[in-house]
């Protein structure tokens, strides 16, 4: 019994250091601008293109268009019209004025959505929005939906 007592005690201790010395990173979002060549304005970063199974190669801008402090919520959603899941990303009233002008003076370029330095997805901007609510649509399981959700929530200030 006192050897049962002694290793639950371990298991215990050895838990709370993981959380204490190991604490959970946050996650960090951000939005960039992408452009058709690099510069010294841009980082190349890898994208994973789900639809055709290659990788590309992104000339990201440097400048966050939308940072985490424009971030309100991240949730999962599902809808009827929509095969698979998405993240609902909804911004602050700064990140909502902010996606307005940058898609606004952006149509046709594309917009990438990185979470810790992994672009997520890189749509092309069709119109403006100004509604202050992104949807990152891709090939998500509702599993990895929720964990991207996760993941940008981790970010955010509580």
């Amino acid at each position: 019994m006192k050897r049962l007592s002694f290793l639950i005690l371990v298991v215990c201790l050895a838990a709370l250091i993981v959380v204490v010395v190991y604490p959970r990173r946050r996650s960090v979002f951000k939005a960039c601008l992408v452009s058709p060549e690099a510069t010294t304005e841009t980082e190349d970063m890898s994208f994973k293109n789900t639809k055709t199974g290659t990788t590309d190669t992104l000339h990201v801008s440097k400048r966050r268009a939308i940072d985490q402090s424009m971030v309100r919520s991240a949730a999962l959603k599902t809808v009827a019209v929509l095969p698979g899941a998405f993240v609902e990303v909804k911004l602050t009233e700064q990140g909502r004025k902010r996606l307005a002008e940058i898609t606004r003076d952006n149509v046709g370029k594309r917009l990438a959505l990185i979470i810790d330095r992994e672009v997520v997805v890189a749509p092309k901007i069709l119109e403006e929005r100004s509604e202050g609510t992104v949807w990152i649509v891709g090939d998500f399981t509702v599993r990895e939906a929720d964990e991207l959700a996760a993941r940008i929530s981790s970010g955010l200030k509580q």
